[in-house]
């Protein structure tokens, strides 16, 4: 018998059984017998990991997607003025990975968003040199 898991909450069971079922735990859909390339019962693949993230740890810490990215394109667009797409460089784009950063902070404050904000002001200056 193969190990099935729920590819939200990955909640596994040990069923035999050739239809699938809603998961108990997060009421999503447990399909029987669907493996990825490369991936194992045992081995989550790239994708179900990815779902993991972003619908467990990382909703937890960041919040609703839309809302999170809204927020930071509403701090890039102040940040960035009447500037246009076309010209921006290197330097923009590292400052919109800052505001993901602020908006994250506000959402959730952590020693991790603080620390990247860092790392991105390294980059920032690292960068000033190529322009």
């Amino acid at each position: 018998m193969t190990p099935l898991k729920c590819s939200r909450c990955f909640t596994k069971f040990d069923r035999e059984t050739e239809e699938c079922w809603d998961c108990p735990k997060c009421g999503d859909m447990v399909h029987v017998n669907i493996f990825f390339a490369g991936e194992t019962p045992d081995h989550k693949s790239i994708l179900e990991e990815a779902q993991g993230l972003v619908h467990g740890d990382r909703n937890n810490d960041y919040g609703n997607p839309w809302e999170d990215y809204a927020r930071t394109v509403d701090i890039f667009k102040v940040l960035m003025g009447e500037k246009k797409i076309s010209d921006m460089t290197a330097l923009d784009g590292i400052m919109f990975m800052v505001c993901v950063k602020l908006s994250r902070e506000v959402n959730a404050p952590g020693r991790d968003n603080l620390v990247d904000l860092a790392g991105y002001a390294e980059c920032y200056e690292w960068s000033k040199e190529n322009v």
